[in-house]
This record gives C-alpha cells, structure tokens and sequence, in this order.
C-alpha cells in the first residue's frame, strides 16, 4: 500500500511539487515536461481511497464527507504543507497531491529587467489604495505577489492579511506580521475571509482569485476602507480583466466609481521566458480615472 512516506520520498527523489495518483496505473511525479512513474505497481481504488482518506485525517477538515470532489492542505511535520486535490474518474478517486513552496522567489531573480525593481516596489511602500495585477497565466502573477509580500516582510512593519485558493507559498513572519488565510482550510469562501479581514484592519489585503458577485462585494468594502489590496486577474489583457470584474459586479457604475478612485497601479505581467517576468507598469491618472468612470477600459488599459 502507497504510504504518504512514499510520496514525500518520490517528491524529494525527483524534485518535483506534484504526485498523481490514479487507480489502474502506477504513481507519478509531475514533472516541467511530462511525468515520470516511480512505483511500477498498479494502484488499486482501495489504494487511493485510503490514501486520501489517511490524509484527510490530518486535515481540518476530517469530519466533512468526501464528495466527488474537492480539495484540502495538511501540515506534515519535518516536510511541510501538502495540498490535496481529488476528483471522480471512472468511479474511483484521482488525487493530485502538491507540495507548497516555502521560498518565495526574489523579485530580482524573476524580472526580465532588475533594474525596474526599486520602481515596482516603491508601489507598495506606502500600504493605500486598489493594485491590480493582469497575467495570461497564474504562475507568473503569484510568483510575482509572493515575490513583493516577501519583500515587504522583510523590510516593512506592516500587518500583512491573504485569502488564497489555495495557497501558493508559505509567507513567515519577519519585520511584517502574515496572516494566511486559505480556502477550504480556513474560511469557507473568498468572501468569508474578507470579511475575517475587516476585524483586523490590516495594512495590505491580498486576495488570490474572485469567484463570485458576494466575493466582488466584500472586496469592494475592504478598498474603501482604504487598506491596499492587491488582486490578480488571470486573462488576455488588462481590458479583459477590468470587463471580467465588472462583469461579476452587482451595479456596473458603483463598481466603475469605486475603482476610479481607489484604483492606483496596474502591472501587467507576461512571461517571456520560464521563470523570468516582463512587467509592466501602469500608474492611474486623472485621465485614466476619467475613462475608467466611463467603463472606457479599452483606450487606456489595454496592453
């Protein structure tokens, strides 16, 4: 029977993040490209299901039935944070279990140009207003994210608040104070864990994704509470972002003002090559605010 010593082992052995377990074939590692089978023993479901339920045991949340699908983090002593994903397929469970970074990147190490470094930081030296962040793909706006919060954990004194699905890397505490959130684990939604924020007033708010019109709402009341908050919005350009929020909205034009206002930096990311960032930056004007109250996003937001 596959043990979680074993995909420890395998995960370290290949220096992978991700092991695949799948009934009627062998384990896998993920690796950049491709897979790699590490154990030439067929899985069986009982395999799997005992597996995933071996784990859940060390979740939060051991009680709540399994379902179909879903997802959840454990803490294994010596190791560190697993994320668990699981899901039916061909009436057996597939299990997807990843290995959480616990080393942010450096921002110098992932820009194409380091030189735009001290430019991009100074953004966040003073912890007020709306930071939008627009990436084709998700890796490269979390990199950059967990790159800047570690950044200011090092060499700023604020209190540092992040509702993540799921968690991407492990943020200690250093000069800031960090307080992960992550959903599933945590607090029930993306909206539930803003409004844990609200008790805490804390200086910067980052929130991972948006799902629905309750989650657009909570955000929009912790912006004009004038913390920063800094979310990310995975699609083609920044007009595409700013339609896809305003699409999630309640009252377009509520949204439309809101956002003029608090809204200060735009960074748009693009990978130009595995592991380095072009990033580029766009500061709001009174013209741009103008154009954004007018839901005009295409003449100045675009790439």
């Amino acid at each position: 029977m596959l043990s979680i010593q074993d995909i420890i082992k395998a995960l370290d052995t290949y220096g992978a993040k991700e092991v695949i377990l799948a009934a009627g074939t062998s384990p896998a590692v993920k690796l950049k490209r491709g897979i790699e089978f590490f154990n030439h023993s067929k899985i069986k479901p009982d395999d799997v299901r005992n597996l995933l339920l071996n784990l859940k045991q060390r979740s939060k949340l051991v009680n709540k039935p399994l379902g179909n699908r879903g997802q959840f983090s454990v803490g294994i002593p010596g190791v560190g944070r697993l994320q668990v994903f699981y899901a039916i397929q061909r009436g057996s469970y597939l299990i997807a279990i990843k290995k959480v970074n616990d080393m942010p990147p450096l921002l110098r190490e992932i820009m194409q140009n380091p030189l735009d470094r001290d430019a991009i930081l100074s953004v966040f030296h003073d912890p007020k207003g709306f930071i939008l962040i627009h990436s084709p793909s998700e890796e490269p706006a979390y990199d950059f994210i967990a790159a800047v919060l570690y950044y200011l954990s090092r060499f700023s004194k604020f209190a540092i608040f992040t509702i993540e699905d799921p968690i991407t890397y492990v943020l200690r505490h250093e000069q800031s104070l960090i307080l992960q959130v992550e959903v599933g684990q945590d607090t029930e939604s993306i909206a539930e864990g803003i409004k844990t924020s609200h008790f805490l007033n804390p200086d910067v708010v980052y929130v991972s994704k948006l799902k629905s019109t309750l989650d657009l709402r909570e955000l929009l009341s912790i912006i004009e509470r004038g913390n920063m908050v800094i979310l990310p919005v995975i699609s083609t350009s920044l007009t595409s972002s700013m339609l896809s929020l305003e699409r999630l909205s309640e009252d377009p034009v509520l949204f439309r003002n809101i956002t003029a206002f608090f809204l200060r930096t735009c960074f748009s990311l693009k990978e130009v090559e595995k592991g380095k960032i072009d990033i580029k930056t766009i500061h709001i004007t009174k013209d741009l605010k103008d154009a954004i109250r007018e839901g005009d996003y295409t003449q100045i937001l675009n790439e």
